[in-house]
């Protein structure tokens, strides 16, 4: 290899460093020392073609100090390595001219084994491989929970895409809740299934108590659906003709708790003087007579009118 020369420039001071295939004419001319005639076509003739990005750079952010032999080619030379050395020196298999930004020659799953679909296509790499590009660096095998926190804890495993999809992570098919235990209907239709299915939780059983609070604490000693259904709580509709005490007449107007005070509905007497007794001191001291009766009220009283027939 022929060795270079030093040339002075026009003032004196800042030496061009060149080699002996090249003259003062190969960039000037003779009329001004200014601009330079290397363009973009005369480059190329220099092994190094200046593409996309690179025509629009000045000549001394690459040729520094004016030397113009020996520049290196390689990215790196003039581009910080943003990843550090982790994934090589060959910049090109990713990047190229038109911007570093632009990635149009990497293949995100032939090199990671994930591919970028759906939602993940247009992410930035700093969402998922971070500002330094050091996350999921050390990772051998990505899955959904490496960035996505599960909602479902470890109740459904970590196979996300059995449910969800990369287009959109609530694109869920359509789960035939009748297929299990406890079929979905009226308002439990309308229901997330992150309000019952999550981690908190775990794995449910089909009571209403596992996800409802019991008002009646215990007390009831019934399940909760002999009573409410799901298309409106505070409706009740129990079935009073199961016990020994049938609703009949005035007694069918009454509200629950009038009779069964503090939520007791169990072992709730059946006498008229369980409620009544009361109304019975007051008829034993306004008529005369009437305290020689026995309890049994429904000798002389029925439930459709109090006053005796």
């Amino acid at each position: 290899m022929k060795s270079p020369r030093v040339l002075l420039a026009s003032n004196g001071k800042t030496p061009h460093v060149t080699s002996k295939a090249f003259g003062c004419l190969d960039c000037h001319t003779t009329k001004a020392w200014k601009p330079s005639t290397i363009d973009v076509t005369k480059h190329a003739t220099f092994s190094y073609a200046l593409v996309g990005k690179h025509q629009q750079v000045e000549c001394a952010r690459c040729h520094d100090a004016g030397v113009f032999v020996g520049t290196p080619a390689t990215c790196n030379s003039c581009h910080l390595d943003r990843h550090r050395g982790r994934l090589g020196a060959d910049c090109a298999r990713c990047h190229d001219e038109s911007g570093w930004k632009h990635h149009p020659g990497f293949d995100h799953f032939a090199a990671t084994g994930f591919a970028l679909e759906g939602a993940h296509d247009g992410l930035a790499c700093a969402q998922c491989h971070g500002a330094d590009h050091g996350k999921l660096a050390t990772i051998t095998q990505v899955t959904c929970a490496t960035c996505h926190t599960p909602q479902h804890g470890d109740l459904f495993g970590r196979a996300c895409a059995s449910c969800h999809k990369p287009t959109k992570f609530s694109d869920v098919p359509k789960f035939d809740h009748a297929q299990t235990m406890f079929p979905l209907d009226r308002r439990h239709l309308a229901v997330r299934c992150t309000t019952c299915h999550d981690a908190r939780r775990g794995r449910l059983d089909t009571t209403c108590r596992s996800c409802h609070d019991d008002p009646h604490r215990g007390r009831a000693l019934l399940d909760c659906d002999e009573c409410h259904r799901a298309d409106r709580w505070n409706l009740v509709r129990f079935d009073h003709d199961r016990t020994e005490f049938p609703l009949r007449g005035n007694h069918f107007i009454v509200r629950c708790q009038q009779c069964h005070t503090n939520d007791q509905f169990t072992g709730v007497r059946g006498e008229c003087v369980a409620c009544h007794r009361a109304d019975r001191q007051r008829a034993d001291m306004k008529n005369l007579g009437h305290a020689k009766f026995t309890f049994d009220c429904v000798e002389c009283h029925k439930p459709f009118t109090w006053t005796p027939m």
